[in-house]
């Protein structure tokens, strides 16, 4: 074999691996962006879960705030009345 075919068939052989390399280097970045993605999308769907728990919570906690209104209403009004009669 001549020594010029030798250099050529070596330069040849390491720009095939240094492509395979680089391609097997982006299969890999694929593969943690997808991974990645997987994550993000469970972490917005708990996000929007856990949003709508607290609003949910947010209702229920004013409709209580309304009953105890009413109800301190109610005992303010019985007191007003209860020190009309004396007791």
């Amino acid at each position: 074999m001549e020594f010029s075919k030798f250099i050529e068939w070596s330069f040849y052989s390491l720009i095939a691996g240094g492509l395979s390399f680089f391609l097997y280097t982006l299969l890999g970045f694929k593969k943690s962006v997808d991974e990645l993605n997987k994550n993000v999308a469970v972490l917005i769907e708990k996000s929007n879960w856990i949003i709508q728990n607290v609003e949910s919570h947010e209702i229920k906690i004013h409709e209580l705030q309304l009953k105890l209104t009413k109800l301190e209403i109610e005992c303010a009004k019985l007191s007003i009345y209860n020190q009309g009669k004396g007791l």
